[in-house]
């Protein structure tokens, strides 16, 4: 048998269980509950930064090293090939026989010939765009090319400062010259 409640009341099972959990309880819970989603969710977000940071550092890191190596290499790959040819017997008579006017035992045009040859195969083989000789003042004795745009180059302010300034320290130097090819 059911035994009929008065108006506005209601079974004592509900005023149980209202009185176990007030609506502050699940505002409380949804609270602890964002908080820890939250705070999962910002320590997860920071170690994926911090991981990509790292491998991001890391690739360019490997990259700098990569490209300072291969610029040295290069680098010292064209010292040598200056050297080789500064060595060569026919381009040393050349700068004599220029500085001194005459006394060479070969002829000026075959050591242009021999010397002009040399540069030209260097040039070709190891994919320089010019090859030249300097004298001790910065002027060009020969070169070797086979780019238009290059014989504009030498006759430029730029390039010859910058000839200049590798006479001056009569040495192995390196330098950029902007050109529009």
């Amino acid at each position: 048998m059911q035994q009929s409640l008065p108006r506005g009341e209601e079974p004592n099972v509900f005023r149980s269980v209202q009185a176990r959990w007030r609506p502050t309880s699940y505002v409380r819970a949804l609270a602890v509950g964002i908080a820890l989603i939250g705070g999962l969710t910002a320590y997860v977000i920071h170690r994926d930064y911090r991981t990509t940071l790292t491998l991001w550092n890391s690739r360019l890191s490997g990259a700098v090293i990569g490209r300072t190596w291969l610029l040295r290499n290069s680098l010292q790959e064209s010292q040598d090939d200056t050297r080789v040819l500064a060595d060569f017997a026919p381009a040393r008579e050349l700068l004599i026989l220029g500085r001194e006017g005459s006394g060479a035992s070969v002829p000026r045009a075959a050591l242009l010939k021999q010397v002009v040859g040399l540069f030209d195969e260097y040039r070709r083989v190891y994919e320089y765009v010019a090859v030249c000789l300097l004298d001790p003042n910065g002027q060009v004795v020969v070169e070797a090319t086979d780019s238009s745009a290059w014989a504009g180059l030498i006759q430029s302010a730029q390039f010859k400062d910058f000839t200049r300034s590798g006479a001056s320290i009569r040495g192995y130097s390196v330098g950029t010259l902007p050109t529009s090819s």
